[in-house]
């Protein structure tokens, strides 16, 4: 029982420098750029959610604000009343049903997610 615990955690241990690693370079490979934060621009760490749950790694949450913020100034450049002026039904509600709604629950005081949200829900309601 003792070597199959053993076991164990060294698995435990190994998937998480893997996933660290793998973080890391993501961060580094594809950060959000100053002309970026459209609708395709979170999705890729959408994964990230449940290992940031299980971890708390804090540089998972630094980069959850970074693509937040990177969103923020997409929807202030090139949206209308917080949503694209001209979008298809598949790629343009994205960030406002897979990485905004994630975000917020790790988040629920962020006001300017919540702002987001409500003027993209408006916007696509009418």
């Amino acid at each position: 029982m003792t070597q199959l615990l053993i076991d164990c955690y060294e698995s435990y241990s190994s998937l998480r420098t893997e996933m660290r690693r793998w973080l890391k370079q993501s961060m580094m490979l594809d950060p959000p750029g100053p002309n970026n934060g459209g609708e395709d621009e979170a999705n890729y760490a959408l994964s990230w959610f449940p290992h940031y749950l299980i971890t708390g790694d804090s540089n998972v949450l630094e980069h959850f604000d970074t693509l937040k913020d990177a969103l923020a100034g997409w929807v202030k450049r090139d949206c209308f009343h917080g949503y694209e002026k001209k979008a298809e039904a598949h790629h343009g509600p994205e960030p406002f049903l897979l990485f905004l709604p994630r975000y917020i629950g790790l988040k629920p005081e962020d006001t300017e997610t919540i702002s987001l949200l409500t003027d993209a829900a408006e916007h696509i309601g009418n």
